[in-house]
């Protein structure tokens, strides 16, 4: 069985946008927040260094953001409540672990395309999968056109399409951001 040390952070099973995250010091407030939902799950807080989401479609990725926290010392970096903002990283820049444990968790959960949060450890920097979102967001850019993310989303659809085919890409060994990119990303 898993040891947990508080604080933990509740969330229920089914949420999005960053609601129904809670924070919680000892048994009493868990039992308390456990209580509002059937169905939830539970992690300790880890102190990252950095946190990512990772746009993976049939075992590749798609783009990298960073997710950058508007105050120091938050443990919730969370875009849609406004606490942190994406930043797109660079190709040559992909935390390879990360990715890869990004298209681990993509894979085990048998989803087409997934954005996949993943945190690094500070002290240790071990890589630590948050959650696998099945519909991440995608938002349109301030002035409304279209994001980097997004048009990273269009290609990889478009892609399944003009091939007829959603099967994973296999990867071989992966020594760079080269080996884990999606072919409709980047062509050699």
């Amino acid at each position: 069985m898993l040891q947990y040390q508080f604080p933990l952070v509740i969330r229920p099973s089914k949420h999005k946008a960053g609601q129904n995250f809670h924070i919680v010091y000892n048994e009493e407030e868990k039992d308390e927040v456990t209580s509002l939902y059937d169905e939830w799950y539970q992690f300790s807080c880890v102190d990252k260094e950095r946190e990512y989401r990772v746009f993976v479609q049939q075992g590749k990725v798609l783009c990298v953001a960073e997710k950058i926290p508007k105050e120091e010392g938050l443990i919730v970096w969370n875009v849609s409540s406004g606490s942190a903002i994406f930043n797109n990283v660079k190709w040559g820049d992909w935390p390879l672990d990360v990715c890869l444990e990004a298209i681990r968790a993509t894979l085990f959960t048998g989803l087409d395309i997934a954005g996949v949060d993943v945190m690094v450890e500070k002290e240790t920097g071990h890589v630590y999968v948050l959650e696998v979102n099945s519909a991440p967001s995608l938002p349109f850019l301030s002035d409304g056109s279209v994001s980097y993310r997004q048009s990273c989303f269009i290609k990889g659809i478009k892609y399944i399409l003009d091939n007829d085919d959603k099967s994973v890409i296999p990867t071989d060994q992966v020594s760079s951001w080269k080996d884990v990119i999606h072919p409709t990303i980047w062509v050699q």
